[in-house]
């Protein structure tokens, strides 16, 4: 189907976020940790992680897009191109919720490590919101910040991270990965 471009905010240019219209069933489906849409581009499927959701009654989901390829670059030139016509849509299909596997295993009594590369974040996102907050997981976040902006990380990791190199940080990475017995890897 075709969703309605409802905004677009450039951070950068290897970095943008849509903000998609879609039914409120789409957005109830697209609050599972690790949902997924397919966005059509050049005759292809892009996935794309949901990275927020609006509240169900809102109607909205946010996609962080990097135009690094042909079909991205594609995606981001369309939905400028139907910002500027009036036309604003993309056309989707979805939500996937097959991104995290034995996410329903997590103990919410143990550490977690978390450790992501640039966008990769996202379907994370979702799942910090499923965790239940009473619980008080101790969950400590790495994240590689490359192509992400700080504008970016401050609109949507509001809790605290430490930003790492995969290339250059490896022992720091591996005395993170040592100190917990629950390990979550996200890589795009």
């Amino acid at each position: 189907f075709y969703s309605e471009i409802l905004g677009m905010k450039n951070y950068s240019e290897q970095l943008l976020v849509v903000r998609l219209a879609v039914s409120r069933g789409f957005v109830w489906r697209c609050r599972q940790p690790g949902s997924f849409i397919m966005a059509s581009s050049l005759g292809c499927r892009v996935p794309l992680s949901v990275l927020r959701t609006g509240h169900i009654a809102e109607g909205w989901i946010e996609l962080a897009v990097q135009p690094a390829g042909p079909k991205t670059k594609e995606l981001v030139r369309l939905a400028e191109h139907t910002a500027d016509c009036g036309k604003k849509s993309w056309r989707i299909s979805g939500p996937f919720e097959a991104g995290l596997l034995n996410i329903e295993r997590l103990n919410m009594e143990e550490p977690m490590t978390v450790i992501a590369k640039g966008t990769a974040i996202a379907p994370f996102l979702n799942i910090m919101e499923s965790i239940d907050e009473d619980k008080k997981m101790k969950i400590r976040l790495l994240i590689d910040t490359d192509k992400l902006t700080e504008d970016f990380l401050e609109e949507y990791l509001r809790d605290s991270w430490e930003r790492v190199s995969l290339a250059e940080d490896t022992e720091k990475i591996i005395s993170a990965i040592d100190d917990s017995s629950q390990i979550m890897l996200l890589a795009s």
